[in-house]
């Protein structure tokens, strides 16, 4: 288990945007905040474009992550 989980908030911000220049389409994020206020990177992922496909690809490994985190605690 990463030990920055421990002490995470239970908040998880999701978000995408557009990728220009050489690579095209667009990356989503995951964040959570630590107890110190800090922003902490659980993942990403490059995908081809931002639509529900996509996102229900995204959310099923954020859902993996979170519940593996929750499970260690």
């Amino acid at each position: 288990m990463i030990e920055a989980f421990r002490y995470y908030r239970p908040v998880l911000c999701v978000d995408g945007t557009f990728l220009i220049g050489m690579y095209k389409g667009q990356i989503l994020i995951a964040i959570e905040v630590d107890g110190e206020n800090q922003v902490v990177l659980i993942t990403f992922a490059f995908v081809e474009c931002e639509r529900t496909k996509s996102w229900l690809w995204f959310l099923r490994w954020v859902k993996r992550i979170e519940k593996e985190r929750i499970h260690e605690r």
